[in-house]
């Protein structure tokens, strides 16, 4: 399955899924008038410790939802994805899905032929008489994506879309938090695998870098040390995207991810990273159609999901 990059596909109802480490999320919207939606479904399924069980477990659920043959946008992270800034001269659409084949080349475990590429445009510039167009290039393995969608086919789901979470997230964010022209949001997601930074400018996804050793998993382990090595990890992650995007300054910091969960935390990101950070709140702006309780107390795991939910085959 291709991997298109966030656009509307269509009117027809649907449910947003989010393929986590420790759970899968759904979000299911209906729209009630122009730029309004309802929120109609929500829930989570917590990922078993035997993942033999997960089929079994989500097919389950599928039946006690009721949500058979409904079609899935699906936001996934995986151990093989590749995220990576590209420079290319302007060319037509299929030669430049194989030079960014090509220049993501070195990320291979063997052929590149093993991998699912796609691309996102994020500007394009004149420099000496040829158009040369940023981008953001996407790389995952094709057996990985052709596991991921068996699965949600055998639990009853149709998937017709599937991207990556942190392109999602970032549609999530942009929704709630416009950026302005010139003006870059930045957004930590902490899962329980991997996190990482994304940096959104007008409009935009511009900029991802994985951080690693501040998974929410490894917040047990470093206890209280957890909060500064996570700041020294967005420095770093701060610092990259200043120089990759040539900006000076974020305007603020969104936390997503069950790691954002933590007490205290975006307030002391505030005080050592000196930007402004708090704690995303997906559901802003959304008409609840039922008293949601995972809305009110876990609003931070729900941003790739909603953002699928927007989505129409």
């Amino acid at each position: 399955m291709q991997i298109p990059i966030l656009k509307n596909l269509g009117h027809k109802n649907s449910i947003g899924v989010d393929l986590g480490a420790a759970a899968v999320k759904f979000a299911r919207l209906v729209t009630t008038a122009p730029d309004r939606h309802k929120l109609v479904f929500l829930d989570s399924l917590e990922i078993p410790k035997d993942p033999g069980q997960l089929p079994s477990l989500l097919r389950e659920f599928i039946v006690r939802h009721k949500l058979d043959a409904i079609p899935a946008a699906v936001s996934f992270q995986d151990e093989t994805l590749h995220i990576r800034k590209l420079e290319l001269p302007k060319m037509p659409s299929e030669d430049l899905k194989e030079a960014v084949r090509w220049q993501m080349r070195d990320i291979a475990e063997g052929s590149m032929d093993d991998y699912t590429v796609a691309y996102a445009t994020i500007k394009e510039q004149m420099h000496a008489d040829i158009t040369r167009l940023a981008l953001l290039g996407y790389a995952v393995k094709k057996a990985s994506m052709q596991e991921t969608e068996l699965l949600l086919r055998k639990a009853g789901l149709k998937p017709f879309f599937m991207e990556p979470v942190p392109v999602s997230l970032a549609h999530e964010v942009e929704r709630v938090f416009p950026s302005l022209e010139n003006e870059w949001i930045g957004c930590i997601d902490i899962g329980m695998k991997r996190s990482y930074f994304a940096a959104i400018g007008s409009g935009r996804l511009q900029f991802v870098r994985y951080m690693s050793g501040v998974s929410y998993a490894q917040a047990a382990e470093l206890k209280e040390n957890y909060p500064a090595k996570l700041a020294v990890e967005i420095q770093h992650a701060i610092d990259a995207f200043s120089i990759a995007c040539q900006a000076e300054r974020l305007e603020k910091i969104i936390l997503s991810g069950g790691g954002s969960s933590l007490e205290g935390l975006s307030l002391f990101l505030s005080q050592n990273i000196g930007i402004a950070t708090e704690v995303l709140n997906p559901f802003q702006g959304i008409e609840m159609g039922a008293p949601f309780p995972l809305a009110r107390q876990k609003p931070y795991l729900f941003g790739p999901a909603l953002a699928m939910a927007f989505l129409k085959p």
